[in-house]
């Protein structure tokens, strides 16, 4: 279950983890930010820079074909419902850091990048940092990780992001916690410029007070015949079905 970045941020934020001030736009709401802003269509989906979906607002700008030519701008088959409009932040440089869980060596995985932003996935596989942690093993994943970036005096402020990071990462259930860039802004704070958040859908039930904007439908169960005894729960066709043969 994918998140749209407001979403993402929200959680982020009850996390302790820093985001730019922000304000969510509907159709007759009115910004209310100072400029320069920037204006960040809300869809389930990556490449909306690319696309056009990521629009910075000067003084002078127009604010009301700008917000709704992103309500009307389709991107990969989806409209937004809402649109994200953040400061523009002062940018030193941009980083990659993200958690996902590495099923081959059934753990935590922390992986991040000296260069951030939109080429990221064209990186060299073997450019990127990568550590494995769990609770008992993040002390020092902030020394390390500031090493590797190269930002000796963000060891401690990169450790506070590392923890908070993996507590949201487990608490929340996700598959996927991805801060692209992370930004180091010309006062050199750290803050999570772009956020994409992946929610294991199987894990909701734990998290029924989130009001979220993608929906799942309940699981659906088949009656078995009163005569039958033995039924399988499988998470996909391949598995139910060399479970049946075993």
């Amino acid at each position: 279950m994918n998140l749209v970045e407001h979403e993402a941020k929200t959680i982020l934020t009850s996390f302790g983890v820093p985001v730019p001030r922000s304000q969510i736009i509907n159709h007759d709401k009115v910004l209310s930010l100072g400029f320069p802003v920037v204006l960040k269509s809300q869809v389930h989906t990556g490449g909306r820079g690319k696309a056009g979906g990521i629009r910075v607002l000067k003084p002078g700008d127009d604010v009301a074909i700008a917000v709704r030519g992103l309500f009307d701008l389709e991107i990969k088959g989806e409209k937004p419902s809402v649109l994200l409009a953040e400061e523009l932040l002062d940018i030193a440089h941009e980083y990659y850091v993200s958690l996902v869980i590495n099923r081959a060596e059934a753990s935590v995985e922390l992986i991040a990048h000296r260069e951030g932003g939109i080429e990221v996935e064209s990186r060299d596989r073997g450019e990127f940092y990568r550590r494995f942690i769990t609770k008992s093993t993040l002390e020092g994943a902030g020394d390390s990780l500031a090493d590797y970036l190269e930002l000796p005096d963000k060891a401690f402020v990169l450790q506070d992001i590392v923890d908070k990071l993996y507590g949201c990462f487990v608490s929340e259930d996700l598959l996927l916690l991805e801060i692209n860039p992370l930004v180091l802004t010309t006062t050199g704070a750290l803050v999570a410029g772009d956020c994409k958040m992946t929610l294991d859908g199987d894990a909701l039930f734990r998290h029924k007070d989130r009001t979220l904007s993608e929906k799942f439908t309940d699981a659906n169960f088949v009656t078995l015949d009163p005569a039958g005894t033995v039924a399988t729960i499988a998470n996909g066709a391949g598995l139910a079905m060399a479970t049946v043969d075993a």
